[in-house]
C-alpha cells in the first residue's frame, strides 16, 4: 500500500467493521507514517517493505512492482495455516448488507477452496450523491444500450465497466503449492484460476 495516512485509516476501519479477523498491510514506503499509527492493534500487522524484507524473498526493490506484489501476497498466504485470504486494492471495499465477512464464508460449501466476488463500481449522481448506485458488469447489448457508440471504450473485456471486470477473491488457506499470480506454470496452482461465484460485489467507492 502506499496512499495517504486518511485512506490507509479508511480501509482498516472498513475491514475491520465487516468483520475481517486481521489485516495484514505491506508498505511499499518502509517510512510510511501509516506503519507507527497503526503499530500494536491487535488485528493489524503493518509490514514495511525494506531491503531486508525483499531480500527474503529473493528480489530487490527496483524489480518490477507487480513481481514484488505477487510474491509478497504469495509469502503472506503461506503464513496463515488455516481461514480465508481477501487480496484487495487500496481503493477497493467489501460491500456487505446485513452481515459480515463470518456470514458470507461460513455459506461457502466445505469443499470449495475460492470465493470469487465480483466488481462493482459506485456511481455518483448530481441528484443525489450521496445515494450508492453501483454499476455492474453488462452483456454486450447492455453496454450498447447504455454507452450508444461509445460502448467500445468499455469492453469487450470490462463488460462496461472503468476498471477491470473481473473481481477479487476469497482464497482457503492450507492450499500446498499456492502462488499469487496468473502465471500458469506446471504445477502451480495460482490464486487468480481460483474462482467460485458469488453474489456479494467488491469495488472501487467511496466510503458509504
Amino acid at each position: 500500500m502506499n496512499e495517504p495516512l486518511a485512506e490507509v485509516l479508511k480501509f482498516c476501519a472498513w475491514y475491520l467493521e465487516r468483520g475481517a479477523h486481521e489485516l495484514v498491510i505491506c508498505f511499499d514506503n518502509p517510512d510510511d507514517p501509516a506503519i507507527a499509527r497503526l503499530a500494536g492493534h491487535p488485528r493489524i500487522r503493518a509490514i514495511p517493505c525494506t531491503a531486508a524484507f525483499w531480500g527474503a524473498l529473493d528480489l530487490t526493490p527496483d524489480v518490477a512492482f507487480v513481481t514484488r506484489q505477487n510474491a509478497a501476497l504469495t509469502w503472506i498466504y503461506h503464513q496463515y495455516p488455516d481461514g480465508w485470504l481477501l487480496n484487495v486494492d487500496a481503493d477497493e471495499y467489501l460491500y456487505l448488507v446485513g452481515r459480515d465477512v463470518a456470514d458470507l464464508l461460513a455459506e461457502v460449501p466445505a469443499e470449495k477452496k475460492s470465493l470469487r466476488v465480483r466488481t462493482a463500481e459506485r456511481v455518483l449522481t448530481e441528484e443525489n450523491p450521496t445515494c450508492a448506485h453501483f454499476r455492474l458488469p453488462m452483456a454486450r447489448p447492455v453496454r450498447r444500450a447504455v454507452y450508444g457508440e461509445d460502448a467500445p471504450l468499455f469492453g469487450p473485456r470490462r463488460e462496461g465497466l472503468v476498471g477491470h471486470s473481473h473481481g477479487k477473491s476469497f482464497v482457503r488457506s492450507g492450499i500446498r503449492g499456492l502462488r499469487s499470480g496468473n502465471t500458469g506454470r506446471a504445477g502451480c496452482v495460482t490464486m487468480a484460476r481460483m474462482s467460485w461465484f458469488w453474489g456479494i460485489r467488491i469495488g472501487p467507492i467511496s466510503c458509504i
